[in-house]
């Protein structure tokens, strides 16, 4: 009879158990050493070396640590919604941290509302150029167009879009354009 290999990894159940036993003891403060020990106790020897346990905890604190970042990032927003005349040293006293990490968050915000932007740019500008393409099949829709872009142009599209849109479905569930 043919003896199979023995896998040493254990099997993914087993796998997905440990990472959440890790993380458990993680948040109850054990040590990688400790955790490891148990973990060799519930299954078998050698089922996790403490290299590997200690990775996974040094994950476990930069998550943490991306986690705080984003909390603090969001109270820096809201404090500017709420204030923008607010300066830098002003929002570093008012949320505890130093002035420089104020501007490197102030540069990730930013960063984030010019993709946003640029997105629904490209998005109002694919919408236009279809309107325009077909706009001999929709010659009754091309004062909506026009309603469309100048509301686009003050930044004012969603409110514009809120009030039209049922009678931009209705048109085009009744028309044959699409």
């Amino acid at each position: 009879m043919m003896k199979m290999a023995m896998s040493k990894r254990p099997c993914p159940d087993v796998e997905i158990s440990v990472y959440r036993f890790m993380l458990y003891c993680y948040s109850q403060g054990k040590s990688a050493e400790e955790t490891q020990r148990l973990i060799c106790e519930m299954y078998r020897e050698n089922t996790l070396s403490i290299d590997d346990c200690e990775k996974r905890f040094d994950e476990f604190k930069s998550s943490r640590a991306v986690k705080l970042r984003d909390i603090r990032i969001s109270r820096l927003s809201a404090m500017l919604k709420e204030n923008p005349n607010l300066t830098q040293r002003e929002l570093a006293r008012q949320l505890g941290m130093c002035r420089s990490t104020v501007s490197k968050y102030l540069k990730r915000i930013n960063a984030k509302q010019q993709k946003k932007k640029e997105l629904f740019d490209k998005q109002v500008t694919a919408v236009a150029v279809w309107l325009l393409d077909n706009n001999q099949k929709m010659s009754r829709y091309s004062a909506h167009l026009t309603n469309l872009l100048e509301a686009y142009h003050e930044q004012q599209l969603l409110p514009f879009y809120l009030e039209n849109c049922k009678a931009c479905d209705q048109y085009f569930k009744t028309s044959s354009v699409i």
